[in-house]
């Protein structure tokens, strides 16, 4: 009988909400759903939050993240991504508008990946633009949680450090691009503004080499929260100064989210275990709950240490705190508000290409259904 990912390396049966999940690879709709009713069963995930990224990848990704929503209840989340024209007609009441329907349409939150470089490059918006001011007072005002990607590893400004992947990716940036401090003011500024916003920063928010830091933001911020999303640079560094790292968690337990980036990508589970996913889980789910020392190649050449957790901190870290923000259970559906945004969507890109076009048929006709 085929083994799960926790069978096969002895991890905790403690539920685990995936909070951090994409559906960026362009793929036939029923091919992305079959994949992640695999991560489900091969991760065993009580539930899967899926985040649409629009401008960075298919402008049909809000619709496939509800749809997938609506197909995989109720094991299924969704966040939606800001659609902007850059053409003008991006204002602070059109964001406003945007974050209202979706929030009426059944989203459970929102994704930003606009403290991305690479993202920026595209809109040229700064997070703390007058641009987003209502639709962040909205999100903190209706206690909707913003999942957003800020910044990268430091040593992508530093070209020296490049590797094929990053400059493949356009991941290495220069005195052009806003720097890593830059980005991270943006995002000071908009807690300064915004304080109760319910604000998931991902990937540790590139800190976990400055525990001290992150420390003050936790202190003033009572609904900041990060996720443990890799970055593999993130247990390395963790292991490096592993005495204040062990007592952050401790100490900030309830501010910790599970997530791993999982994609629409699973074809088998040798492949997942091989592949991005299964090392992703493993790399997080070792930190967390190991008691001996443990390798993972993609990440370093020198074992890591674990923290070795077990009971109510890894419970919150695998599925309360989550709960805390999203809920026990997704948001119910407006299907006639769906389609209506639906057949809006439909008129307004009339050049989607063949696979997105296939998938706006199967999505459109399940809505009107």
């Amino acid at each position: 009988m085929e083994r799960t990912n926790p069978e096969i390396h002895g991890f905790s049966a403690i539920p685990v909400r995936e909070g951090h999940a994409h559906l960026c690879f362009e793929k036939p709709i029923e091919e992305t759903v079959e994949c992640f009713k695999n991560v489900l069963h091969h991760f065993n995930y009580s539930s899967i939050n899926i985040n649409a990224i629009p401008v960075s990848h298919s402008a049909t990704e809000n619709y496939q993240t509800i749809y997938c929503k609506s197909v995989l209840a109720p094991k299924a989340f969704a966040c939606a991504g800001p659609e902007y024209f850059l053409d003008g007609r991006d204002t602070a009441e059109e964001m406003l508008r945007q974050i209202k329907e979706y929030n009426a349409m059944g989203f459970d939150g929102i994704k930003m990946l606009d403290g991305k470089v690479s993202q920026y490059r595209i809109t040229k918006y700064k997070l703390n633009d007058p641009l987003f001011s209502k639709f962040f007072a909205f999100a903190e005002e209706n206690g909707i949680p913003v999942l957003m990607h800020v910044a990268d590893p430091l040593r992508y400004w530093d070209y020296s450090k490049a590797t094929p992947y990053t400059i493949e990716k356009g991941w290495v940036y220069g005195p052009e691009d806003p720097h890593i401090e830059e980005l991270r003011r943006w995002i000071d500024d908009i807690l300064s503004r915004y304080p109760k916003l319910k604000l998931v920063l991902a990937h540790f928010y590139f800190m976990s080499n400055e525990l001290e830091r992150a420390a003050k933001m936790f202190d003033t911020y009572e609904n900041l929260c990060f996720d443990i999303t890799p970055g593999g640079e993130m247990f390395v560094n963790f292991t490096a100064d592993y005495q204040e790292a062990r007592m952050f968690f401790e100490k900030y337990q309830d501010r910790i989210i599970y997530g791993t980036d999982m994609y629409n990508t699973f074809e088998s589970p040798e492949k997942a275990e091989a592949e991005v996913s299964g090392p992703r889980v493993f790399q997080a789910r070792s930190m967390l709950e190991k008691t001996e020392e443990f390798y993972s190649k993609l990440i370093s050449d020198k074992p890591l240490k674990p923290f070795g957790f077990t009971g109510e901190i890894l419970d919150k870290i695998y599925r309360k705190n989550f709960e805390r923000l999203f809920g026990n259970t997704p948001k119910p559906l407006d299907f006639e508000r769906i389609m209506s945004g639906y057949r809006k969507f439909m008129e307004n890109h009339p050049d989607l290409n063949e696979v997105e076009l296939h998938n706006m048929k199967v999505i459109g006709g399940y809505f009107e259904k």
